[in-house]
């Protein structure tokens, strides 16, 4: 047996035990927790046979118009707020993923300014569902985070891989991904859209490494502007894994969208890649502003 089936035989196994046995003690030891994402089931194919737009936070978000977003589910991810447009796209669901974002020191300012990037998620017109990691619940308590923003919680513990054929249930265990745009697209299956479309999914993250190791600017390798404070924080995340490790990460990122790809195949559901520029090579391409003008004809 090649090593990449015997890789596979063994997430089968792992994934069915997470869904047995771990479920159910999950479901007794951590009581609470697991009240929390079986909130998650009010989500379940509310907007089944619609469309939604995923977006990433990439450059080439700022050579497309958002505004056409406004009539249009959207999901956004991590620190969208800072892009000048956020306001008017009015996006419905907003997640966060990575652990190092649920870490924060009130002594550090590069991490105080973060904190207000969460806090400012609600727009006077828009109160977005923002979705965490279950294990982020320490972090927003001691932020007071709930009191204010739309809360939900989700606990990935089972592997996404080649042969991954289960349902995605937000309301028990799902798959880790490689990147937060991922965790979007799975929670959008979740609810039943049949169309999805990526939105800043560049992928410049990649050059944002070698650039922080490299001690070179990584400014314009996001949607918006980032501020000094932030550039500080990426060099402190980047000082806790080495560059191989980074490496290998990313080539998990481009394969999962891969999978995810004939993953939605499978069910019937358009996942379309609409980002001005990418090197995300796996998902099909479509031009934007056409994709908006279809809907637009459709309904005249």
């Amino acid at each position: 047996m090649n090593e990449k089936r015997m890789l596979a035989k063994y997430n089968k196994l792992v994934n069915f035990g997470n869904e047995t046995l771990g479920m159910l003690r999950y479901k007794i030891i951590k009581k609470k927790e697991y009240k929390l994402i079986t909130l998650n089931e009010k989500y379940h194919n509310i907007h089944k046979g619609e469309r939604c737009f995923v977006l990433g936070n990439g450059p080439s978000l700022n050579d497309q118009d958002l505004a056409l977003l406004e009539n249009e589910y959207v999901i956004t991810v991590n620190q969208a707020v800072r892009n000048t447009n956020f306001k008017n796209i009015k996006t419905n669901y907003h997640f966060w993923a990575d652990p190092v974002f649920f870490n924060l020191s009130p002594d550090k300012p590069e991490d105080m300014e973060l904190l207000e990037v969460f806090k400012s998620l609600n727009t006077e017109d828009n109160i977005p569902k923002c979705f965490l990691p279950v294990q982020a619940k320490e972090f927003v308590r001691k932020f007071e985070l709930d009191k204010y923003m739309d809360i939900n919680y989700y606990n990935s513990k089972l592997y996404f891989h080649d042969e991954y054929n289960k349902d995605i249930d937000f309301t028990k265990f799902i798959p880790r991904f490689q990147t937060v745009v991922q965790w979007g697209i799975a929670f959008a299956i979740y609810m039943g859209f049949s169309e999805i479309y990526l939105l800043g999914c560049d992928s410049t993250g990649i050059i944002t490494g070698i650039n922080t190791a490299l001690g070179k600017d990584s400014t314009d390798t996001y949607g918006y502007k980032v501020s000094q404070n932030e550039i500080e924080r990426l060099k402190s995340v980047r000082k806790t894994s080495e560059i191989e490790t980074e490496f290998a990460g990313w080539t998990g990122i481009f394969h999962l969208y891969k999978v995810f790809n004939e993953y939605c195949k499978k069910r019937n559901i358009k996942l379309v890649n609409c980002s001005g520029k990418t090197i995300i090579d796996s998902i099909p391409r479509e031009n934007y502003e056409a994709v908006i003008a279809h809907r637009v004809t459709k309904s005249e």
